[in-house]
């Protein structure tokens, strides 16, 4: 019986063992990948971030909000906010 209990304890040693190396094998090329992605990055600038996305236009002085949209709006948020 303790031969038994003694293979089982060698089986989940080398299980552990190989688990471990596993994950820190992964872990280390992942550390790889994301320095040459940093370094790509760095060489290869893309467009800022705020070009790609259409800026939202503010109303000019002569485009006035109407106020039947305003009142729209704030019995909207009135009502959401007394459903809570």
């Amino acid at each position: 019986m303790s031969e038994s209990i003694a293979s089982s304890l060698a089986d989940a040693g080398i299980l552990l063992a190989v688990g471990m190396s596993v994950v820190f094998t992964f872990l280390v090329i992942l550390i790889f990948v994301i320095g040459l992605i940093e370094k790509f990055c760095q060489r290869f600038p893309g467009e800022e971030a705020a070009a790609s996305v259409p800026a939202r236009r503010a109303p000019a002085n002569n485009e006035q909000i109407s106020p039947q949209v305003v009142a729209a709006i704030s019995a909207a948020v009135h009502q959401h906010r007394n459903s809570k």
